[in-house]
């Protein structure tokens, strides 16, 4: 009797410790929620764990009331993405992402954290709301994740709803398709934009009529089916919230140009992408499905490649390349007209100070050109040389005191040289009617002649500016 009181109270003991596990609200890297297990929050209000809606035997991962009666679920992470067996593993990985993994490893859910984590842990708040934290740092402001930023049908205390102008993010409620399925109708779009909803580029609504009314329920399809034996293609897309991973597949150890190439190979991926994007991006996830709830968001982010029709692929390099083209040629024109603006005045003053060097040139070899000239005369005359200062001291600087008289279009000035003798300075200047080479033919004239009443000629002088006969 003694032993069976004993295993009873150990039976009770282990019981109440299992218990005790089960009521924890929080897990780390190092913990797992699997099928059968949950956390609840601190108060007993909440509880996440592993569930069927209805007679669905799917089973997602959910957040419902602990004690209302009946089951009444307010959060689904996998609603696009249902477990088909009870293999389904809950994990917190090391980057603070929440991470729904099947039995083949398959990931078939994310929290899409993008942000940096120290000793990170998801705490099931008393409001309901799923959170990633860094240690245990309560501050709202610095959850790493929290799933009110991702509501479903039901807006609890607390929720905001709407759009976050500053991060980009779009809160907004979307319904069960039935009571038995909480994937959200096929391709809801945002709630702040007209249209609402629009198809990525290589797709097409899949009724037109439906999506004319407004009723974008049953979502795009291809343009144009994939080929895989003619040679698919992939298109970017930048800015947006990637999709849903379900029939996903991934590697850490792997860059994005090894992802690519193994999509490529695989004709059943659909698209690829970054698995982390912290650090420049790092990692491959593959896609092996339809590529379902595609976000745009303004900020924060991501980019992901998606397998297009050759064609497809083709047009929009086609397209990307010619945007790069304008964009480069609007560059080219800015730089162009910015540089004339600025070079203007520049080429203004070259263009000038080469004009007043070529006149200064152009007086300069007028100027030779005349003492050629003058020299070639004084080179026929056998006479001495005096130089202007030597005239000019003689005449007093051709001071009108000094002046003769004037005849044959010239003045002449009396002066006196440095040994006292006295001379007669004959003068043709700029303003004189007579030419140079009459000047000159006088002066040889002069020379020639021999007579008492004719003053001897003694030196003739040819400059620039005046031409003169002593």
């Amino acid at each position: 009797m003694d032993a069976l009181a004993t295993v009873v109270f150990i039976f009770s003991y282990v019981f109440s410790l299992l218990r005790i596990s089960t009521a924890v609200d929080t897990i780390n890297v190092n913990q797992h929620i699997r099928d059968g297990e949950t956390i609840t929050s601190a108060g007993g209000t909440f509880q996440l764990g592993f569930f069927s809606p209805g007679d669905s035997k799917n089973r997602f991962l959910g957040i419902w009331y602990k004690k209302v009666v009946p089951q009444t679920v307010v959060w689904v992470a996998n609603r696009e993405s249902p477990l088909t067996d009870s293999s389904g593993v809950l994990k917190v990985t090391q980057q603070g992402i929440l991470v729904l993994v099947s039995g083949t490893n398959g990931i078939l859910w994310n929290s899409n954290s993008s942000r940096s984590a120290q000793d990170p842990n998801a705490q099931l708040l008393e409001s309901g709301n799923l959170v990633m934290r860094n240690g245990y740092d309560s501050d709202p402001e610095n959850f790493l994740w929290q799933s009110f930023d991702y509501p479903c049908d039901t807006l609890l205390p607390g929720m905001k709803f709407g759009r976050n102008r500053v991060t980009g993010l779009d809160r907004y409620l979307s319904s069960w398709t039935s009571a038995d399925d909480p994937s959200k109708v096929y391709g809801i779009c945002k709630i702040d934009e007209s249209p609402k909803c629009e198809c990525m580029k290589g797709f097409r609504p899949k009724f037109q009529s439906n999506w004319d009314m407004a009723d974008w329920s049953k979502g795009c399809v291809r343009s144009t089916p994939l080929d895989c034996q003619k040679g698919d293609g992939f298109v970017k897309y930048s800015g947006v919230k990637l999709p849903d991973t379900r029939n996903s597949w991934f590697d850490e150890s792997m860059n994005l140009k090894e992802c690519a190439s193994l999509c490529l190979r695989n004709c059943s991926c659909t698209a690829y992408a970054n698995s982390d994007i912290r650090g420049g991006g790092s990692g491959c996830l593959l896609w092996f499905d339809d590529l379902i709830d595609i976000r745009d968001f303004t900020q924060n982010g991501q980019e992901f490649y998606a397998r297009m029709a050759a064609s497809e692929s083709e047009a929009s390099s086609s397209i990307n390349s010619s945007s790069k083209k304008k964009k480069k040629q609007v560059i080219v024109i800015f730089i162009s007209i910015t540089g004339i603006v600025f070079l203007s005045p520049v080429l203004i003053l070259y263009v000038l100070k080469k004009r007043k060097k070529q006149l200064k040139k152009k007086e300069y070899m007028d100027h030779k050109s005349k003492e050629g000239e003058n020299n070639e005369g004084q080179e026929h005359l056998d006479l001495p040389l005096f130089d202007l200062d030597t005239l000019l001291n003689a005449t007093n600087n051709f001071s009108r005191d000094n002046k003769l008289g004037e005849g044959g279009f010239r003045p002449v000035y009396k002066g006196i040289l440095q040994e006292g003798q006295e001379i007669a300075v004959k003068m043709m200047s700029k303003t004189s009617r007579q030419g140079l080479k009459e000047f000159k033919n006088e002066v040889e004239s002069i020379t020639k002649l021999q007579h008492r009443n004719l003053v001897k000629l003694l030196d003739v002088a040819f400059m620039a500016e005046k031409d003169v006969d002593l």
